[in-house]
């Protein structure tokens, strides 16, 4: 299986810089003094079709290990997948952790899917900041 995993995000790593770069064209051509809405359009649908084909190896990488599982094992797996799902959503939202935990929260100010800012003018920078988590109760 990691074999497998290794050969999606080589694929994926090439796509991936792809749809970067169609982010950062995106963020010149608007800064430019009369932004072409259809050189952007073409941009963003540049950067769907690039997702959908790292979407897509992600798919075949789940049909490839279901490949070669025994029906136990691909039990087993679905389980450990739906788990890992729920703890990277958790994560992601900060909600890990017992009651007044601090967590560094890394926060951007974007507009566009994965991370491109298309306002007019510079590109937003990341910014941390530290919350103090609070929650009725400790997270078990």
């Amino acid at each position: 299986m990691a074999k497998l995993r290794i050969e999606m995000q080589k694929k994926n790593t090439p796509i991936q810089s792809q749809i970067r770069l169609a982010r950062l064209e995106i963020q010149q051509l608007m800064l430019a003094d009369s932004p072409d809405r259809a050189k952007i359009e073409k941009q963003m649908k540049e950067i769907s079709d690039l997702e959908l084909k790292v979407k897509l190896n992600a798919l075949d990488h789940q049909f490839a290990v279901k490949k070669i599982l025994t029906p136990e094992q691909q039990k087993i797996w679905k389980e450990k997948r739906g788990e890992m799902f729920m703890m990277r959503r958790m994560r992601g939202e900060g909600m890990m952790g017992g009651e007044g935990t601090p967590r560094r929260i890394r926060i951007q100010r974007e507009m566009g899917p994965g991370g491109s800012s298309y306002f007019f003018g510079e590109p937003a920078e990341p910014t941390e900041i530290e919350v103090q988590v609070e929650t009725e109760g400790s997270i078990d």
